[in-house]
């Protein structure tokens, strides 16, 4: 494959070949991108939890044998992330890429384009889980500012909220559980927020908590997985 001026973005490549992995990264360098490989499903966890990246590039072949907990995984990746499938071809040295998730890109430089408009992400350490609690959203400020708003989803770390405020990373906010009867409402620092008009997000901001009571740890853990610890 001839190489090119492309756009700077980053990528995590997964395949279950050494061979295939190594070769979809060395086009996506040819083409002015960089990438980290993932040989196991639990790798390319470990790479998005490390490292912020702009999209997925993942082996057609691969993922038809991965388990289901594979599968789940990408799955849940693919909406968080531009995502492509690729396909190798030994006999041509070349492969073909069909985008899944984002733009409708069917070659590589169309695909790092749309990833490079995409802001780099990691994702959580703590699984989310999609959970919608009334919450109270109110700056340092008081209840009297607070909104009326609702989860998107929650994990012990954090939570993605709904929210029409006006955040900005690094902002501290407080939040008040209907679900949980706290008389402390929690504190928690913007992590990220996301604005009206980002394709596949709802206007929200997401936070990480700060500072839970461990009483409170529990039982939001009870809420989310139906026992404590």
């Amino acid at each position: 494959m001839q190489a090119q001026a492309g756009t700077s973005c980053f990528l995590a490549v997964f395949s279950l070949n050494p061979t295939e992995a190594n070769e979809i990264a060395g086009a996506v360098k040819a083409f002015g991108a960089n990438c980290e490989v993932a040989l196991t499903p639990a790798r390319l966890r470990e790479i998005l939890i490390e490292t912020a990246c702009n999209g997925l590039l993942l082996s057609f072949p691969s993922m038809i044998r991965i388990d289901a907990a594979g599968k789940a995984l990408i799955r849940t990746l693919e909406q968080i992330y531009p995502t492509a499938r690729a396909k190798w071809k030994p006999s041509e040295s070349s492969f073909s890429v069909m985008s899944t998730h984002g733009s409708m890109a069917r070659t590589l430089p169309e695909f790092l384009s749309s990833c490079a408009v995409f802001p780099a992400r990691r994702i959580r350490r703590n699984e989310r889980i999609a959970k919608t609690l009334n919450v109270l959203l109110f700056s340092e400020d008081g209840y009297e500012d607070a909104e009326q708003t609702f989860s998107l989803d929650l994990s012990a770390g954090g939570s993605l909220l709904h929210s029409t405020g006006d955040w900005h990373i690094g902002d501290i906010l407080y939040l008040s559980f209907l679900e949980l009867p706290w008389e402390t409402p929690v504190k928690a620092e913007v992590r990220h927020v996301f604005p009206w008009g980002i394709p596949f997000h709802a206007r929200s901001v997401g936070v990480r908590f700060e500072g839970m009571a461990p009483e409170h740890l529990e039982n939001l853990k009870f809420l989310l997985h139906g026992k404590k610890g």
